[in-house]
């Protein structure tokens, strides 16, 4: 194929992804997403709220978000694990807003952490995403 091909494929392939009927069909083949947001809490008893939001895709059933939580704290990381409750997937109800209480291993702080967020959809969708969130009070 020659290049002037090969771009001008590219070019109409990219165009019919971009077209009302290519985005409704590439969103309904995409699969379970989970985000973070970039702002957490902590309280005065040292525990973090995560939030964010996810989507099940074309995934039904029970589902469920994990939350970790890591925060260097001098030479000490503190450490945590919650668990997000969200509605069953199902269609017309697939997406969302999450939110989790994490309990640590110490008191968590004002400051940079590491979060990660595991939804799971009746065992069969999975998705992950972790990323540095601000906590403040």
């Amino acid at each position: 194929m020659s290049p002037r091909r090969a771009i001008c494929t590219f070019a109409l392939s990219a165009l019919m992804l971009l077209s009302p009927a290519g985005l409704a069909a590439a969103q309904a083949q995409a699969g379970p997403a989970v985000t973070i947001a970039p702002a957490g809490t902590f309280s005065r008893a040292g525990t973090a709220g995560i939030s964010g939001t996810y989507d099940c895709g074309p995934s039904t059933g029970f589902a469920f978000i994990e939350v970790t939580l890591t925060q260097d704290v001098g030479r000490f990381a503190i450490t945590g694990s919650g668990t997000a409750e969200i509605p069953a997937c199902a269609p017309g109800t697939t997406s969302g807003s999450w939110t989790a209480l994490v309990a640590g291993n110490g008191k968590f702080r004002g400051g940079s952490a590491f979060a990660s967020a595991r939804l799971v959809v009746d065992t069969a969708g999975v998705a992950e995403n972790g990323t540095t969130v601000r906590l403040r009070s």
